[in-house]
């Protein structure tokens, strides 16, 4: 049997520990905006891209866009907005409806976007089309590109998997910097070279040769990048336990 002081001790620990994680949410959860300016006349019934506007779509670094509330909006609308990747695969889509004169629709920036598509809903006719290859940082070639602005935040699918392969260019920055590069300001690693394969039990064995001009690589592991969040974590859930066995003491002497 379950009794009170335990409910309640569960609750607060499930309440303190649920605000450990919101604290340690990555700001990955977000992506910089594509902002698509349209322009839609009630005389005419017309929509069209906003010709006050220099681009039909424009990239906003400044303005960040929840992914999860892109990809779970069940907005609807006369208009479907789609855009595509470099291969014609569909990528992102949403629902909209017009607004009499100018105006603009906010949308998470993808690196691999090419092209963006408005369709009319109803008829599922094709009204607008541009090109998005000037905003893109990720060509989806397999080659890792470091000096085309590919990095493991925006282009996971050539830099980000289990064996990349990187461009001469970026090999050599690798190379220079100890197998990681980090960016300048925030220190948040860009690229790292994957870890060598762990020795068999043979192996392990073979003495290793010393090399007077080997550096030591960056110590960048996702474990020591953590620690800072689950002190957080530890230190909120403690202080739920504190504060329930303070509760439970007064009970007690009242």
């Amino acid at each position: 049997m379950i009794t009170q002081s335990t409910k309640k001790f569960i609750l607060l620990a499930c309440f303190f520990f649920i605000s450990a994680l919101i604290i340690a949410l990555p700001r990955i959860s977000k992506a910089e905006a594509f902002v698509v300016h349209l322009y839609y006349s009630q005389k005419t019934k017309q929509l069209v891209f906003d010709k006050a506007s220099k681009e039909k779509v424009s990239y906003d670094k400044d303005k960040f866009v929840s992914i999860q509330e892109f990809a779970f909006n069940n907005a609807t609308g006369a208009y479907v907005l789609k855009i595509y990747d470099n291969k014609g695969s569909e990528i992102a889509s949403t629902e909209f409806n017009s607004q009499n004169g100018s105006f603009s629709i906010d949308l998470p920036y993808f690196s691999l976007a090419k092209t963006l598509k408005i369709f009319e809903k109803a008829s599922n006719s094709e009204m607008l089309s541009a090109d998005l290859l000037a905003f893109s940082t990720c060509n989806g070639n397999g080659i890792c590109e470091f000096e085309k602005g590919e990095n493991l935040n925006n282009c996971l699918g050539d830099c980000g998997t289990a064996k990349p392969s990187f461009s001469p260019e970026t090999q050599k920055l690798l190379d220079q910097n100890g197998g990681v590069i980090k960016d300048p300001q925030t220190g948040q690693i860009l690229l790292k070279e994957p870890a060598p394969p762990t020795p068999t039990s043979s192996e392990a064995n073979l003495p290793v040769p010393i090399q007077s001009n080997q550096t030591a690589p960056a110590q960048t592991s996702a474990t020591a990048n953590s620690i800072p969040l689950l002190i957080v974590a530890l230190l909120l859930i403690s202080g739920g336990i504190g504060i329930f066995v303070y509760m439970k003491r007064k009970k007690n002497k009242s």
